[in-house]
């Protein structure tokens, strides 16, 4: 949990969602600048919030389509031909859930190069 200073010195805990009546200023009178400061507290955690929000989604939306590709993969009763198809139906649901006619492949802003896979290292995937 996130943490502040007051204007004694006391720490106040800081939620991402505090009480509206008082940060919004509505159950006691502040200056100006208080107000300012207390919605720019509330506008930093709300983004912080959203941004972590947003990131888990991703994380496990793409953890859920590289797991479908990984099974494909592995699954020792499909020849190499049917691991092969198995993925190329996985991604044509991803296409077609999403409505891409075809994915944008990532390009090197140096070389302007498309990349692979090979292009990263192991701790650049």
């Amino acid at each position: 949990m996130l943490s502040s200073a007051g204007a004694g010195g006391e720490e106040t805990p800081l939620s991402l969602f505090p009480p509206p009546a008082v940060s919004l200023g509505i159950a006691r009178k502040k200056g100006r600048r208080d107000k300012q400061l207390t919605t720019s507290v509330m506008t930093d955690d709300f983004i912080l919030a959203v941004a972590a929000e947003m990131a888990s989604g991703i994380d496990a939306a793409v953890e859920c389509w590289m797991t479908q590709v990984e099974r494909a993969l592995e699954n020792t009763n499909l020849t190499t031909l049917g691991r092969l198809q198995a993925v190329q139906e996985i991604l044509a649901t991803y296409k077609r859930l999403t409505g891409k006619a075809y994915l944008v492949r990532a390009v090197s802003s140096v070389s302007r190069q498309t990349l692979g896979l090979r292009d990263f290292g192991p701790d650049q995937t």
